[in-house]
């Protein structure tokens, strides 16, 4: 018989879940909640959906609908139930939709709002971390502020030169190809792009002669298969004494073990190749912790699991869409004037702040073609203001529970889920690699794609328009749309083409200048 400590647990897991809901729906019901922050004080979040339908069929549709057009949902969030909404089971979470309502939740002190929780248990569940490491104060204290800390922009220099040097490499390589075949090329783009930067990625890391101990297509091959199990590991929903019989699951573990075991031997060794950064940093400070070498090689992982699962998809998404837009010459040419100005160089300073119309292409594609959100835990009740600005005197500490009569906002309970856009450490690596990779191999190369719909939406006699963008491996990927809203951008809608292979022209006549650019300018 259960005791009575298995219904405490059960109904702090479940009470927010199942119990919230409820309650919420009696009161739309009987007309005590209102929709839009029209009132001062304290106000209970709207739940979406009919309200005529019980909390688990809202959940689902809100599911359903956040699957099949998120840019779409997300926008008729903020416009039907204001900055902050409830979606009830299977989400059963909070999601903040207005840019100032997300910059206070960044506000919001982590003793209050906390990604800590969920950051410790990932350790574990999908990196394989034993639970006195991910339990550990040391997580806590110690190894999340040092990556933090490793993170800054003053401290990427040395990485992006790394990549940047890569990446040079990659296209001198694939030029020369280009040459061998007669100027011109066939050749799967995406294929290329994601190989190029995963390689520019794991060298900036680790370091440029950490692929040179193993076989670079074995490893990253290890890593896909791992990549492809981490949903459902994080997820928890199968627990690993069972995962090891469900096929795609035990093929992600055993490539997860073989990369600890990699980046264990590494570590062994000294960790060749690498004298500082977030990696030795990370590995350093493990080592005080008192954890074991392969310990510090599942800490490891996490982080080749962040620099790889989407900034290669990021590339492919940016190149495919700037190739196509009608900026593209002006693109060209902002890249043409950054490469003929000797003074200039790729380092974090001319990434940063210059490249507008790069920077422009890149960020409407990771708007387009990505889904990045943050999950914070509301370990404390949290009022969160969505009302007249608060003055320069206020206390943005939300342990705020109790509203002024100058502030409207929504009071959500602990133990909660809250998301909202995310913000992530890595950031200025990412994206700094991402631009120095567009402007590279723009500068180097012409496209040509295959089987193009012509201007008029119709294709090429002979051939079919096609309906989605195959990346790789089958995988196929629906073409973009304008979200509602929004004038016409600078990204149009992708031409659809069977595989996406690309023609790839002959290099540009400045190639030539670009091998004479890769000497100390990024140094």
């Amino acid at each position: 018989m259960p005791c009575i400590n298995c219904y405490i647990s059960w109904a702090q897991a479940w009470g927010p879940t199942i119990l919230l809901p409820v309650f919420i729906w009696i009161l739309t019901r009987l007309g005590l909640v209102k929709r839009a922050a029209a009132t001062t004080g304290a106000l209970v979040p709207p739940v979406y959906g009919p309200a005529y339908l019980p909390p688990f069929i809202r959940g689902i549709l809100a599911a359903v609908r956040l699957g099949k057009d998120e840019d779409g949902f997300l926008i008729s969030l903020r416009r039907d139930y204001g900055p902050v909404v409830y979606l009830p089971w299977p989400l059963g979470q909070y999601f903040v939709t207005s840019s100032s309502a997300i910059q206070r939740v960044y506000d919001t002190p982590s003793k209050t709002l906390s990604f800590v929780p969920i950051r410790k248990r990932l350790q574990g569940s999908v990196f394989g971390s034993p639970r006195a490491v991910w339990t550990s104060e040391a997580m806590e204290k110690d190894i999340f502020p040092t990556h933090a800390r490793a993170l800054q922009k003053s401290k990427l220099e040395d990485p992006l030169r790394v990549f940047v040097e890569s990446i040079r490499d990659a296209t001198a390589s694939l030029a020369a190809s280009v040459d061998a075949a007669g100027g011109a090329l066939e050749m799967d783009l995406a294929e290329w792009t994601m190989a190029t930067l995963f390689e520019g990625a794991t060298g900036a890391m680790f370091g440029p002669s950490f692929l040179g101990a193993t076989s670079k297509e074995d490893f990253r091959r290890t890593f896909l298969k791992f990549d492809l199990a981490f949903p459902l590991l994080a997820s928890e929903m199968v627990s690993p004494n069972t995962a090891r019989f469900i096929p795609p699951l035990a093929k992600g573990l055993a490539a997860r073990d073989e990369l600890v075991q990699i980046f264990a031997a590494w570590v062994e060794k000294g960790m060749p190749g690498v004298e500082d950064g977030v990696i030795k940093d990370m590995a350093d400070t493990s080592a005080r912790a008192g954890w074991s070498t392969y310990e510090i090689a599942q800490i490891i992982v996490g982080d080749c699991w962040a620099i790889q699962a989407n900034a290669p998809f990021a590339a492919v998404w940016t190149l495919l869409f700037t190739l196509q837009s009608p900026l593209l010459s002006d693109v060209r040419t902002e890249i043409e004037a950054l490469k003929d100005d000797v003074t200039s160089k790729l380092d974090m300073a001319t990434l940063s702040t210059s490249l507008p119309l790069v920077s422009s292409c890149l960020h409407e594609t990771l708007r387009l073609a990505t889904s990045s959100f943050s999950i914070r835990i509301v370990e404390e009740d949290y009022f969160l203001p969505v009302g007249a600005p608060l003055s320069p005197d206020s206390d943005l500490d939300a342990k705020a529970t109790e509203p002024t009569a100058s502030t409207t906002g929504y009071v959500i309970p602990a133990g909660s889920q809250v998301i909202c856009t995310t913000r992530c450490e890595g950031r200025h690596l990412a994206t700094a690699e991402l631009k120095a990779f567009v402007v590279e191999t723009l500068a180097a190369f012409e496209f040509e794609f295959l089987h193009p719909v012509l201007a008029d939406g119709t294709a090429p006699e002979g051939r079919t328009p096609g309906t989605t963008l195959k990346i790789s491996g089958g995988r196929n990927a629906i073409k973009p749309s304008m979200a509602e809203g929004r004038e016409r951008g600078i990204i149009e809608t992708a031409v659809g083409s069977p595989g996406w292979r690309s023609s790839l022209g002959k290099p540009r006549s400045r190639l030539a200048q670009r091998h004479a650019w890769t000497g100390n300018d990024v140094s």
